[in-house]
């Protein structure tokens, strides 16, 4: 699924969630998501734990 189309998924989700999450924004990352990977940006590989702001 493309950036465009999961952002919009994600925006109609937020529309039928609770009111009290405060997201204003959603934002698409430019290149995807290997760019931000191949440029060695923080990248949670969490698979058996939720993540505690570590990356790998």
């Amino acid at each position: 699924v493309r950036g465009p189309s999961c952002a919009r998924k994600f925006a109609r989700y937020l529309e039928n969630v609770n009111d009290d999450i405060n997201i204003k924004e959603i934002m698409i990352l430019e290149g995807g998501f290997n760019r931000w990977s191949d440029r060695r940006r923080p990248v949670c590989r969490c698979r058996e734990v939720l993540c505690k702001g570590g990356s790998s």
